[in-house]
């Protein structure tokens, strides 16, 4: 390499390489790019090239020239594989991954490059060198071997293949880009051309290659187009690539037989897979397809139901769009796939119908109202508790089914916590439909929505009607046991105690003369220990622990016989009238105890009628009584279903209301300013030991019906008829 001399005609050549060096710097920079780098290793392979060919110039002897001319073919076996894979890449986008034969084609260009730096040994390249000094350059003269044709045919097929792929890209782009394509054909074809006539032997400098100085020409123009369109990499596929990469809905490419082609990042993360696990397997490895997807396809912009199975178990449920792909010739070449992710809302709607169904299906009856009140939505058990229909209560207020029982005071309550935001809880005493009154444990909360903005509010109410009930009954049961063993021990021992006072009295009575001072004295307090001793029977028969002669009683004939009795005990006002069945069975219990029974209820309605007069009816009969018939009475709990003979006492005296119903039974509750409250008492308590029940009926102001039932134990040859009178005996 010594005798080196700078020659004039190597200045082009030194700036054309210093032109292909700062545009492989630029494209460094922007390495980021899709193909950035490919054209970098252009511009180098370029740049070397130029640089060799500006050296070679500059040697004066075969050796030197021949080592620069093999330097230049690191460049030249380059060029036609990098311009190419670059045109690939520009005009395919980044989503299409280079063939895997592009691996094959990047052995030549190390073949050639080894060939070349071997040539002294088989001389396949070049079979002769020589300096050829002819005006006005010294140049190397070269004999081609067989090899160089065959190199020289492997860089013109790839320029050319690259030539062409160009040119398709520019056919099919945009007008803008189709611009920036030609440009780049420009200032690719320029140093093609300067090779095709180095190899023609048509140069104007024999043996002297133009094309590095075509490089130049070539730098020149790509460099203009990057600064007049700004963008260099890539065209359309490029831009199409990038609004589709951005795009939230997934899009996959499948050739006719289903194999997918390609596919953008959202419908990567979709289907849970890297893109090498996805690239080339058919779509229906990953979708569940349907004939309704295909279906759609017959109508672009229609999407139905999908899905796919991710690595963890879990499901991501999709909704297609298919779109077939068309050549110009109109011929089916593949079909587009548009993705939508709806897992978030497909799970939200398998939620809100989770509880749609839980709702609808609840015990509880379930009220939603808007925030102005209006009924929105009511569930079946609501229709079931209340007796309205859905189609009756949505449009109304709530309050169709205010009762009344409830005070204003009560809802100013409830509305201010639920204007606070807070849950209201409570029992309400509601009116159903037939305007039967119910009573519902409550829970009433507002709605907000994410923003915190009032929706409307819900109700979830438990109807406890039967429940408080049967929770009252308890508690009167509970009530009365504990008052009958307080009672019947007191009367017991009481009992016990005036007996004996009494036959003391008796005693010292008979012993006094009748002129004796002590005498009256002895006399009164026999009589009081007698009312006591009768006031301890009434107790004793109140708890059920009275001594009892049980006989069969014929209702009708004892009503008889006691007629003038209880005629003679009930007020001058009343007016008696007998209401008795023809026939009646027979039922067993204590005479003593059942007149004791009528005698209390009789002068009790007597009691309950004012100056003024009324009227008390006594009635008897047979009934058949079922479980809901008795569950409406007092004593029911073990009475079982059957027949029974009934009394039945009514007045038109003043009434009761519930609460005074609730109690007349208990000893010593009394109404009547001398009462002592008894009556009643021993009446529940004789009823309990003939295994009895009474039922109460009283309206404030129209009167009140004992009817006391007793269980038959024979009955008569004829069924008794209710309905049939045998007399009626007014007083």
């Amino acid at each position: 390499m010594s005798g080196w001399q700078f020659h004039l005609f190597a200045l082009p050549l030194f700036v054309t390489s210093a032109i292909a060096a700062v545009f492989a710097a630029v494209l460094w920079r922007r390495r980021s790019q899709y193909g950035a780098l490919t054209l970098m290793v252009l511009m180098i392979a370029a740049g070397v090239w130029t640089l060799s060919e500006a050296a070679e110039l500059g040697c004066q002897t075969v050796e030197g020239r021949y080592f620069w001319s093999c330097v230049r073919h690191l460049g030249i076996a380059v060029i036609p594989f990098a311009w190419i894979v670059f045109a690939f890449q520009f005009s395919l986008g980044r989503n299409r991954r280079l063939p895997w034969y592009f691996k094959a084609f990047a052995v030549i260009p190390v073949v050639n490059v080894t060939l070349v730096w071997t040539n002294g040994y088989h001389h396949l390249i070049w079979s002769t060198l020589r300096l050829d000094t002819a005006p006005p350059i010294v140049t190397l003269a070269m004999e081609r071997g067989p090899l160089y044709w065959l190199l020289l045919v492997y860089g013109y097929v790839f320029i050319l293949a690259g030539t062409i792929i160009l040119v398709r890209a520019a056919l099919r782009s945009h007008r803008i880009y189709r611009k920036q394509t030609l440009f780049l054909l420009l200032g690719a074809l320029m140093p093609l051309a300067a090779n095709v006539v180095f190899q023609m032997r048509l140069s104007p400098i024999p043996h002297m290659d133009l094309t590095p100085l075509s490089f130049g020409f070539a730098a020149l123009v790509i460099g203009w187009n990057f600064l007049r369109y700004g963008l260099l990499l890539p065209p359309v596929p490029v831009a199409k690539d990038q609004v589709i990469e951005s795009m939230k809905d997934g899009v996959i490419v499948f050739d006719p037989g289903h194999q997918i082609l390609d596919l953008n990042e959202a419908a990567r993360a979709m289907l849970g897979k890297n893109e090498s696990e996805i690239l080339g397997r058919p779509v229906t490895d990953f979708l569940a397809f349907s004939q309704a997807l295909f279906d759609a396809s017959m109508h672009p912009g229609k999407f139905v139901d999908t899905n796919v199975q991710m690595d963890g178990g879990a499901t991501r449920y999709l909704e297609a769009g298919l779109s077939p792909i068309r050549s110009r010739w109109g011929s089916s070449v593949g079909n587009v796939m548009i993705l939508r992710d709806v897992t978030d809302r497909r799970l939200a709607e398998l939620e809100q119908r989770r509880l749609f169904t839980a709702i609808e299906y609840a015990a509880e009856d379930i009220v939603i109202t808007d925030p102005q009140g209006t009924i929105v939505y009511v569930n079946p058990a609501f229709e079931r508790v209340t007796g309205y229909a859905r189609d009756e209560a949505v449009g109304q207020n709530p309050r169709i089914l205010k009762s009344g029982v409830h005070g204003p005071a009560y809802y100013e309550t409830m509305w201010a916590a639920l204007i606070q935001g807070k849950i209201w809880h409570g029992t309400l005493t509601n009116r159903r439909k037939d305007g039967v009154h119910i009573q519902e444990d409550a829970t009433i909360s507002p709605i907000f929505d994410y923003s915190g903005n009032l929706m409307g509010y819900v109700s979830v109410k438990r109807d406890v009607t039967q429940q408080l009930a049967l929770e009252a009954q308890v508690r009167q049961a509970q009530k009365l046991e504990s008052l009958i063993t307080v009672a019947g021990g007191i009367a017991h021992d009481f009992n016990n105690i005036l007996a004996i006072i009494a036959g003391n009295a008796e005693m010292a009575m008979a012993e006094l003369t009748q002129i004796s001072g002590a005498r009256p004295y002895l006399k009164e307090i026999a009589s009081a220990a007698r009312k006591a001793i009768e006031l301890s029977r009434q107790m004793l028969a109140y708890s059920g622990r009275g001594k009892a002669a049980l006989e069969l009683i014929d209702l009708n004939a004892f009503i008889t016989q006691m007629a003038q009795l209880i005629e003679a005990s009930v007020s001058d006002t009343c007016q008696l009238r007998f209401n008795l069945a023809r026939r009646v069975p027979l039922f067993e219990g204590d005479p003593s105890q059942i007149s004791q029974l009528i005698m209390n209820l009789a002068i009790n309605a007597s009691e309950a009628i004012d100056h003024a007069g009324g009227l008390i009816t006594i009635a008897t009969g047979a009934v058949f009584c079922t479980r809901a018939d008795l569950a409406a009475t007092w004593l029911h709990e073990n009475q079982p279903e059957g027949q029974y003979v009934y009394l039945e006492i009514t007045d038109t005296g003043a009434g009761m209301d519930k609460a005074t119903v609730s109690r007349i039974f208990d000893p010593f509750y009394t109404t009547k300013f001398t009462g002592r409250g008894l009556g009643l008492a021993a009446v529940l308590g004789i009823v309990r030991g003939h295994y009895g029940a009474i039922r109460v009926d009283s309206v404030p102001g129209s009167g009140s019906t004992f009817r006391v039932l007793f269980p038959v134990k024979e009955p008569v040859a004829e069924p008794a008829d209710p309905d049939l009178a045998a007399e009626s005996l007014d007083s």
